[in-house]
């Protein structure tokens, strides 16, 4: 809705058709001219490379080349990891890592080409700094984080950006698997919506920026923690602790022998 309201024709990328077709409503209503107001609608499962070229064939038949990609996808798991099912785990690394590269490598070499795009990656300040319960969530997002550092280093010389976002706690489908209230009493940070963050993101587009963080005290935190990574541990155990009692975690059997 936010790059639709800039003139952006944009196409919508995700499993459900239904609610694609919901967002393309929304976007029609916040577009500021009728170029903008067609959301193309594409099903697809970012987790499949076959189906991502297909997404990318479509775009490029439809609406031309792409100048923008906002790399979104993503799914969390809350709870220990030792009672994590080993196919849940499997999940969470392909959408959010490698649904984020699959799109990448598809959609960048036309970017590379023109000399011209930008690609966003939408990950979390849980790529920056753990928290007790999201262990897979937060591997992948740190994975995430490291790829956009890195993939900067290679395309921007070449005429492509690479933005960084790390919204931080946002109230989304996300946040029933993920409970936003549990991070930000313990992250000290306010629940935001979609929209500002939308907002925000689309702004950073508009503006070249290299890393967004969505409140300046997200960055602060950030930064502190990364300075005094031995604080940081005895707090984060702290929470451990906190949140294992919170959620009803249950205790490992001890066994002897």
């Amino acid at each position: 809705m936010a790059l639709a309201r800039r003139g952006a024709r944009v196409a919508l990328v995700a499993r459900s058709e239904t609610g694609l077709r919901e967002t393309a409503e929304l976007v029609a209503r916040a577009a500021r001219d009728d170029a903008a107001s067609h959301a193309l609608v594409v099903p697809a499962d970012v987790t499949d490379p076959a189906a991502v070229q297909e997404v990318a064939a479509r775009v490029a038949t439809e609406l031309g080349p792409v100048d923008i990609l906002v790399n979104n996808a993503g799914i969390a798991h809350f709870g220990p990891f030792s009672e994590m099912p080993e196919d849940e785990v499997r999940r969470v690394v392909e959408v959010n890592v490698m649904g984020a590269l699959h799109c990448t490598h598809t959609f960048l070499p036309g970017m590379l080409a023109r000399r011209s795009g930008t690609i966003a990656f939408v990950s979390s300040g849980l790529g920056a700094i753990a928290f007790p319960g999201a262990s897979v969530y937060c591997a992948s997002k740190f994975a995430l984080n490291g790829f956009a550092d890195s993939l900067r280093a290679e395309v921007e010389p070449l005429g492509v950006r690479v933005l960084l976002v790390m919204p931080g706690v946002t109230k989304t489908g996300l946040s029933d698997d993920l409970p936003p209230a549990t991070l930000a009493r313990y992250l000290f940070q306010p629940v935001k919506t979609a929209g500002v963050v939308g907002e925000k993101i689309a702004r950073a587009i508009d503006r070249g920026r290299r890393r967004e963080m969505i409140r300046v005290f997200n960055d602060i935190g950030l930064r502190f923690a990364a300075a005094f990574p031995g604080f940081r541990s005895t707090y984060l155990s702290l929470v451990g602790r906190r949140v294992r009692k919170e959620h009803g975690w249950r205790e490992p059997e001890r066994r002897s022998g």
